[in-house]
């Protein structure tokens, strides 16, 4: 026993095995109070010189980066149409003596000519038709919106938007997944690639409506298992990968574009306004002849000289035989495209016109919301609306106005070429008359000559302000 407990003698400093030493105390750092930014600086914030890239650093991949980023590369609508617009109207001539000219620049030529009322009347066509959802039928469902806006009446109304944009856009979107096939078809391999094209010969873009329920049964029952089957075994991750997501995306709209799924959405819809919100069967009467009425002007596609000319010009053209040109449609097009961004601010309306002899290319920007600011940018307690027109007079010059417009209150600043400067009264005079006799109280008008333009920086910074907003409006 005395064995198993033998006494060893200590190790020298073995008290200190296993023990974490205690750290010793450092020196407090004296900060120099002098070299701490204070609070809310502009570098805290993410204001910084009015940087306007500043505010996405930390996301440069965000849908709104991209959108500023290719705002930026994108020329200005009047460089790009209005070259194409001038130089057609500089051919007007040869087209006369019996040049050889394409037909979409005979039809477009034509169109250019206009007097006052064709110049109203191509406008008032822009306004009303910028978007699908115009007309009494959402005329009429943006009030009830305004009336109810807590009570669930959005939702509901979303689902029908949703339906009737499918079902309008039916006939885009079956030739949308017919070239989609097509280019997959290109992309991979054989015998895949003679597999497709046999498959997408069964599609028909002939009445897509009627023939609707054959072609998404021929799409769910034979190429998207064809389709599956192919991934599965290749793992293709290359640009047949990209083609089959937008063909899916296209097959997910083509899927609610029937008359049955619009036909059960607005019936839920009248459901909702009789059951939630009381509304009278008269009301109810009224709500659905206006849908019936609509759906059936819907069938026709409404048409306009002007603008049905630059779309077959743009879409015939778009090849084009020199880089330039191709330059300049492709430019149009990205154009007008960008027009169309929810982070987009305003309305923009556009008119290339021969008016008595001279050519000219006038822009209109209208701001979709109205906001609590005067027209030198303070704050104000009633509502405006700012306006931005340019015109390009190929004789006279570049002109631009900043209206903002409250009620019937109107504020003006009118920036004209140089030349102008010894007739600014005259200007100032004519101005007024014209906003009198419309109606409108002219609170300011300011006219300056040869400034630098200052249209595409408002644009810009009213698009800065968007960067956290989406525009969700019917």
């Amino acid at each position: 026993m005395a064995d198993n407990l033998r006494i060893t003698t200590p190790i020298p400093g073995g008290e200190n095995v296993n023990r974490l030493s205690p750290s010793k105390p450092t020196e407090r750092s004296v900060v120099n109070p002098a070299l701490v930014p204070p609070a809310n600086t502009d570098r805290q914030s993410g204001q910084q010189n009015n940087n306007l890239e500043f505010s996405f650093l930390l996301n440069r991949n965000s849908v709104f980066s991209k959108f500023v980023q290719q705002l930026g590369k994108t020329p200005d609508l009047s460089q790009s149409l209005g070259k194409l617009a001038f130089e057609i109207f500089n051919r007007a001539s040869q087209t006369e003596a019996g040049s050889s000219v394409s037909e979409a620049l005979k039809q477009l030529s034509q169109s250019l000519n206009m007097g006052r009322e064709d110049i109203v009347r191509n406008l008032s066509f822009q306004g009303n038709h910028r978007t699908q959802f115009n007309g009494p039928l959402f005329q009429m469902l943006r009030q009830v919106s305004a009336q109810y806006p807590e009570s669930g009446f959005n939702e509901r109304v979303s689902q029908f938007l949703k339906a009737f944009n499918a079902y309008t856009g039916a006939e885009s979107t079956t030739r949308a997944v017919i070239h989609q096939l097509e280019q997959l078809s290109t992309q991979i391999p054989n015998p895949h690639s003679a597999q497709l094209r046999q498959l997408t010969e069964e599609l028909t873009a002939e009445r897509p409506l009627d023939n609707l329920n054959q072609n998404l049964k021929v799409l769910k029952n034979k190429i998207i298992p064809f389709l599956s089957r192919y991934i599965s075994v290749t793992n293709d991750f290359g640009r047949a990968r990209n083609t089959i997501t937008f063909l899916v995306h296209d097959l997910a709209r083509l899927n609610i574009s029937s008359r049955e799924e619009l036909a059960e959405k607005f019936t839920s819809l009248l459901d909702f306004c009789k059951y939630d919100l009381n509304f009278s069967p008269h009301k109810l009467n009224e709500m659905t002849s206006v849908f019936l009425e609509h759906m059936s002007q819907a069938e026709t596609a409404p048409e306009n000289k002007l603008f049905d000319s630059i779309i077959k010009l743009l879409t015939e053209n778009g090849a084009g035989n020199s880089q330039r040109s191709q330059e300049l449609y492709q430019n149009t097009v990205s154009s007008l495209l960008m027009d169309n961004s929810v982070y987009m601010p305003f309305h923009h309306l556009f008119l290339p016109l021969n008016f008595q002899g001279k050519f000219l290319f006038g822009e209109i920007w209208i701001e979709k919301e109205e906001s609590k600011t005067s027209g030198d940018g303070r704050a104000s307690d009633e509502k405006s609306r700012q306006i931005i027109l340019t015109f390009d007079i190929k004789s006279k010059g570049y002109f631009e106005a900043l209206l903002t417009l409250s009620g019937k209150k109107i504020s003006v600043l009118l920036n004209c070429p140089a030349e102008f400067s010894g007739e600014t009264k005259e200007i100032s005079a004519a101005v007024t008359d014209i906003f009198a006799r419309n109606g409108l109280e002219p609170e300011k008008i300011e006219l300056t000559t040869g400034d630098a333009p200052f249209a595409t920086r408002i644009i810009l910074n009213k698009v800065q302000e968007r960067r956290r907003m989406i525009d969700v409006s019917v």
